[in-house]
């Protein structure tokens, strides 16, 4: 059955492609790079409703004052500005950190070797999405990611004796299933 896994991604692109042209544009777009403030007007009102909207679209207004004669920045001249190399070696450690932090590994273990269903993990996993902006407001980034990232090291570490120990006590599994869910609660809040 895996044409039909994979032909099923073309569902949600086809209803996309049909759902788009009812969409507006940027508002920013439309002001910005296009310079068409009637269009702009438009997007904002299809987008927020009637009302006086002016004190947005004089934000945009004077965001094209300020970058007005600037060119737009190809991905080498990114690369190479100085202004921005802290942000994007950041960005670049993050993102290689939750592709090698071993999530989906975690869950094929939550599904088989504990004969759990998915679908707990997912509904953990959503759980944790939507505290994460509340906590995000208190907490601030910076903390959420450090501290979530000393949580689901302690908890992997703590998986792997558990696991190493499953069939020494029947209590064990049971340690190993909360471990798991806490990883996959600190992944969700945190990266």
């Amino acid at each position: 059955l895996w044409p039909i896994l994979l032909a099923a991604n073309a569902v949600p692109a086809l209803a996309q492609l049909l759902i788009l042209p009812f969409f507006p544009d940027s508002p920013r777009y439309l002001l910005i790079d296009l310079k068409d403030k009637e269009g702009c007007i438009k997007a904002v009102k299809q987008l927020w409703g009637d009302g006086d909207h002016m004190a947005e679209i004089d934000d945009m207004m004077s965001e094209q004052e300020a970058i007005r004669g600037e060119k737009a920045k190809s991905v080498w001249d990114l690369l190479r500005d100085r202004a921005v190399r802290w942000q994007l070696i950041t960005l670049l450690l993050v993102v290689s950190c939750i592709q090698l932090i071993g999530v989906n590994v975690v869950r094929a273990l939550l599904a088989s070797a504990l004969c759990l269903p998915g679908k707990s993990t997912l509904c953990k996993e959503l759980i944790s999405s939507c505290l994460q902006g509340f906590l995000i407001e208190r907490a601030g980034r910076k903390t959420l990611l450090w501290k979530n990232y000393a949580v689901m090291a302690l908890a992997l570490g703590l998986l792997t004796v558990t696991l190493s120990l499953q069939d020494s006590f029947f209590w064990v599994p049971y340690c190993s299933v909360a471990l798991v869910f806490i990883f996959i609660m600190s992944f969700g809040i945190g990266p």
